[in-house]
């Protein structure tokens, strides 16, 4: 931690210097609210779509950026999820500097700030300003260009409200993979570079679902359901050209470039159905053994889980916090010790098997 000349505390962040989360004024609040209503009628034009379990409306000026979203989606039926409104502007919609300056994207600097009803988060790397108000279920995402925007915001887009809106209702939207038969699924965590997505993306041609390689959405138990449920959120997955020679198949369902050099590779999908979860595996390497699972401590599957999942959360970090310790307490959890990439479909069969009810 640093201290922050402008008060409060600021840390190191992917992309730059984040303050932590400071409060709106009410004039800067009623000012953002303001415009995001002022540029709601250019938004001709419309489409609502399934994002996992949330039906979700996008609009925008011009079809390009809708089209360009919506190609990224993997849609959970039925969308059981309350719906979002997610408004699209560019620059030429909402000219950057008729954004209050306290707010406005700029230099290395990530900032989130929460008001009476609204959450704003403005990452100055990316040139965004997120605008969130839960109780009217509305988003807005403003960019100085919304067909130059980073790549890892293409391929997985609108995490940011994703993960808020998860939280918001008793769920969370993980980082692991998640491999299934068709109603039942194992979630597969571990840290940065631990294989996560090579170990899911193994499981993809063997008869097995792929709901995805990097992120999913949880709903936790509660009194009305017995297990956790996920869904799927994106229809491509990513690797990178050491994943690619362990997997030489699944070069043929390339359809372009993503973040870092990895290959967007199309889960061949465009809907899943959401499913129950029966367990949690973290993913390790072991050259010396053969492809297993072994049973693992919840406490130790938390620690696989939670980190990345948190690190990328930046608000509402309790009730995340709460929907991950009541998914892993409420179902086994495992070592999926990999050896080799093209056994993880079988071992995968047989702890389904295992876990069956």
């Amino acid at each position: 931690l640093r201290s922050d000349p402008r008060g409060g505390q600021q840390w190191l962040a992917a992309g730059g210097l984040s303050r932590s989360p400071s409060h709106l004024t009410v004039g800067l609040c009623e000012a953002l609210a303001d415009l995001a209503s002022e540029a709601q009628p250019a938004l001709a034009y419309q489409q609502t779509l399934g994002f996992g379990p949330i039906p979700l409306t996008l609009e925008a000026s011009r079809p390009d950026p809708i089209q360009a979203f919506s190609g990224a989606f993997l849609a959970s039926s039925p969308a059981s999820w309350p719906p979002l409104r997610v408004s699209l502007l560019s620059s030429a919609d909402l000219p950057g500097e008729r954004l209050p300056p306290e707010i406005r994207p700029r230099g290395e600097e990530v900032l989130l700030a929460r008001g009476e009803g609204l959450t704003a988060l403005s990452s100055g790397p990316e040139r965004i300003l997120w605008l969130f108000q839960p109780d009217r279920a509305a988003a807005m995402l403003w960019a100085e260009d919304l067909a130059a925007l980073p790549p890892w915001e293409l391929t997985s887009p609108l995490r940011a409200v994703a993960r808020w809106w998860a939280a918001l209702h008793g769920g969370a939207m993980v980082h692991a993979g998640a491999v299934g038969d068709g109603e039942r699924c194992v979630l597969l965590v571990g840290a940065g570079g631990a294989g996560k997505s090579t170990t899911t993306m193994a499981c993809l041609g063997s008869g097995l679902q792929v709901l995805g390689d990097d992120y999913c959405l949880v709903q936790a138990p509660a009194a009305s359901t017995r297990q956790p449920i996920a869904f799927g959120m994106y229809r491509h997955a990513k690797l990178d050209e050491p994943a690619l020679a362990l997997l030489p198949s699944l070069r043929q369902g390339i359809i372009g470039s993503g973040w870092r050099g990895k290959r967007l590779i199309d889960l061949g999908v465009s809907q899943v159905l959401p499913h129950d979860v029966a367990a949690v595996c973290e993913v390790v390497q072991d050259p010396m053994e053969p492809t297993r699972w072994e049973p693992l401590s919840r406490a130790r599957a938390l620690r696989a889980l939670a980190p990345s999942t948190l690190f990328q959360q930046r608000l509402w970090e309790r009730e995340t916090w709460q929907a991950l310790t009541a998914t892993i307490r409420s179902v086994p959890c495992f070592r999926l010790a990999v050896n080799d990439p093209q056994a993880v479909p079988d071992q995968v069969r047989l702890l389904l098997a295992r876990t069956a009810p």
